[in-house]
């Protein structure tokens, strides 16, 4: 059964006692009057740094569960309306899916673009699944990631994996039949929409599998590309490998990951814990698409968490916080989450989190894997 994360007021709190602050409570005459009414979505649209950030943190606080925001209102004009008490932190409020499903494309004045069909179709079926192949089918895809270019297959799996990829963009001759490396199969791609550019280096264009639709996309075009199957062996098993972790079978995880090396050298070459991450993640790919966000070199306490996977809303399921180590032990690496306070990331976290700590020995060419779950205070 899934769960509301229901967001706290403490950032609202903040807000409150700067020397700038404006009641803008009255907002809630018009958002209480309408609530339960047919016509009750409202956009919340301003230019840039006019408060549209400062009016959603109000509106959580306001009608958030799971906490009593009365202190913070009571001496603003909602206090004064009639039904300021019968919606106080009575109303259950949900995360949009819709950006990280069919987001991901930007330009340098405009940072969220939407594919305009799927978001109709979702808002229409009321499903967020994936509408790409009825604008563009997926053989167009399969056909330009097959070809024989050097490089382009390695690229595929870090983009796979949710690493992003340099394109040098320069070399493109601007048309669908010339390609002379595999940054103009790539740069193809970011034309057709299967990529979308996060921004640019001196090396060219830095590019990532725009949302969670593309990547389902990729997903299908993996599983039927003969030159992918050591990936989609990789990624086909993915339910196991997750309900392994979920059981905190750590000689299962181990084994998994064993078998999964011995059987796809080709693909799992090891040199570090990057490339151990880049296993992890295509691993999981699969099962996680439809339960997990996951997050690479996560900020957290003095360090970087290596994999974060965060359910999504309304899947109750555990949070993953995943370090990894090469030639070491995986007890260093659960040690090393504890002693850097990776957990300081999860302090107004509700849910529960499994610590996954996992270790390649390049002498023995084995795993070794420790999963705890986080004490929480």
């Amino acid at each position: 059964m899934g769960y509301y994360l229901n967001p706290s007021s403490p950032r609202y709190e903040k807000l409150k006692k700067s020397k700038v602050f404006v009641d803008k409570t009255d907002i809630f005459e018009i958002l209480n009057e309408n609530l339960g009414k047919e016509k009750s979505f409202f956009c919340l649209s301003r230019p840039r740094c006019f408060g549209k950030s400062v009016t959603a943190q109000m509106i959580c606080s306001y009608y958030a569960r799971c906490q009593d925001s009365s202190s913070l209102f009571d001496n603003l004009k909602i206090a004064s309306f009639d039904d300021y008490k019968k919606h106080l932190n009575q109303h259950d409020v949900a995360f949009n899916q819709m950006q990280q499903w069919y987001d991901g494309y930007s330009f340098k004045d405009v940072p969220h673009i939407y594919n305009p069909n799927s978001v109709v179709n979702a808002a229409t079926y009321k499903k967020f699944i994936s509408y790409w192949t009825k604008t563009e089918t997926f053989e167009s895809l399969q056909e330009y990631i097959d070809m024989n270019m050097e490089g382009l297959r390695d690229d595929i799996v870090k983009l796979i994996a949710g690493e992003d990829v340099i394109v040098d963009v320069s070399t493109f001759s601007n048309d669908m039949v010339t390609f002379h490396s595999k940054d103009d199969v790539l740069t193809l791609l970011i034309h057709l929409g299967y990529l979308a550019i996060k921004g640019s280096t001196n090396l060219g264009v830095i590019v990532h599998i725009p949302n969670e639709e593309i990547k389902l996309e990729f997903k299908t075009c993996v599983k039927n590309n003969n030159r992918y199957a050591g990936v989609y062996d990789l990624i086909k098993n993915t339910d196991v490998l997750l309900n392994e972790i979920w059981s905190l079978n750590s000689e299962a995880v181990a084994k998994i990951f064993d078998e999964a090396h011995q059987d796809h050298t080709s693909i799992l070459t090891y040199n570090n814990e990057n490339s151990l991450a880049n296993v992890i993640a295509i691993s999981l790919f699969l099962s996680t698409t439809n339960t997990y966000n996951v997050v690479r070199e996560l900020p957290t306490g003095k360090g970087y968490a290596d994999l974060v996977y965060l359910p999504k809303p309304g899947v109750n399921k555990p949070a993953l916080l995943i370090e990894l180590k090469f030639d070491k032990s995986a007890q260093t690496a659960i040690t090393q989450i504890k002693e850097k306070n990776y957990l300081q990331f999860f302090k107004d976290y509700k849910g529960e989190v499994l610590l996954v700590g996992i270790n390649y020995s390049k002498d023995t060419k084995t795993h070794q894997c420790i999963i705890e779950r986080a004490k929480l205070d």
